[in-house]
């Protein structure tokens, strides 16, 4: 099901009181009308706020204005104004951004480009500047997880597996290939079909804040947080959990290698779904040796409720030819499922001033 109509607010009134909300078609989009063409169903963009325009009885009140920067077609917030002459502003990680030509070939399937830099943090904010002539500098890292939801997608189950924090990307060729033994009755059909099959593993990509450091006007460090993403402080383990993790579509029998759905089956949509990483703990840990404890709800709390719907496949049936007609089934099985909702809910915070955060000696 793809949206085809969408709402764009321009004006709210109470009483004598109007708010208005002003916008101009933004710069970024390409003839197609689109930014890049994986993105044109779900990630299209039209418009863009330029103002904020507050009015009394028709008389104008205040005014907050907005400016942005375009850079290879990708649109940045640059600065906003107030009535009274405050202005923030913010810079970005920039770098040579690939181009919309072949953009799938240079994208995974989370929609991170593959060649950023080591931190992932091209594109990323990197200093946000205040009124008072303060600003803050920001620091990333990739993401890590321990743990992955793993979905087969013959048997339309998901289930929590132990990860080695790599993923299952790079193209080994097409193979004729005897139906996989993983279905109820664990029986080996004759019959062969053709794999699109995936060797090769890379750490996922996209990126956690690390550090953010905070400074006056004269460029005198006030205070700094570090964000350690696991599941003890001084421990090595990881608290990520990898939610969308490629769907299983059978086994290789002869060494009992996983065989993936390949891209053209698999469609992620980036703006409704959950994050592609969830972590369970986190750690802020300040620069006077204190650190606060969040721990998040996951999906040990909320697995996805598979158990009211049922849609296996027949046996012979998965995969079929028809590949669109298996997204849609994936995807809405996945979906309908779902309790992605209730994940990433704040559970506990402990916040201590007297043990050491051994992170920030490292």
């Amino acid at each position: 099901m793809i949206a085809t109509k969408k709402a764009v607010i321009e004006s709210i009134e109470i009483d004598e009181s109007k708010i208005e909300f002003k916008k101009s078609v933004e710069t970024t989009l390409d003839n197609f009308n689109n930014r890049f063409h994986l993105h044109s169903f779900y990630n299209r963009s039209i418009y863009q706020l330029d103002s904020i325009l507050v009015k009394y009885n028709g008389n104008n009140l205040y005014k907050y204005g907005i400016t942005y920067e375009n850079i290879s077609r990708r649109r940045f917030l640059k600065t906003v104004s107030f009535p009274e002459g405050e202005k923030y502003s913010f810079n970005y990680n920039h770098t040579n951004y690939p181009t919309t030509e072949n953009i799938e070939t240079k994208i995974d399937f989370y929609g991170f480009w593959v060649k950023n830099n080591t931190a992932s943090s091209y594109g990323l904010m990197s200093r946000a500047d205040y009124p008072s002539g303060g600003y803050s500098l920001f620091e990333y890292e990739k993401h890590e997880y321990s743990q992955e939801v793993e979905y087969s997608a013959p048997l339309m189950t998901k289930y929590l597996i132990e990860s080695n924090n790599v993923y299952t990307d790079t193209l080994a060729g097409e193979r004729n290939l005897p139906m996989p033994a993983e279905r109820e009755d664990n029986e080996i059909s004759d019959e062969t079909i053709s794999y699109t099959y995936y060797v090769t593993k890379y750490h996922h990509y996209g990126a956690r804040i690390k550090k953010i450091r905070h400074y006056t006007a004269a460029n005198i460090e006030v205070s700094s947080k570090e964000y350690i993403y696991q599941t003890t402080i001084n421990g090595n383990t990881s608290s990520g959990i990898l939610y969308q993790s490629r769907p299983v579509i059978g086994i290789h029998i002869v060494d009992g290698r996983k065989l993936y759905a390949s891209g053209n089956i698999w469609q992620k949509n980036y703006n409704i779904e959950e994050p592609a990483v969830g972590y369970s703990t986190v750690f802020e840990c300040n620069a006077d040796n204190s650190y606060c404890k969040y721990s998040f709800t996951d999906w040990t709390d909320s697995p996805d409720n598979l158990t009211d719907v049922k849609m296996q496949f027949l046996p012979g049936q998965m995969p079929d030819d028809d590949w669109d007609n298996i997204n849609l089934i994936l995807d809405g099985h996945s979906r309908i499922a779902s309790r992605s909702d209730r994940r990433g809910k704040l559970k506990q915070t402990l916040t201590t001033t007297m043990i050491y955060c051994e992170a920030l000696k490292q």
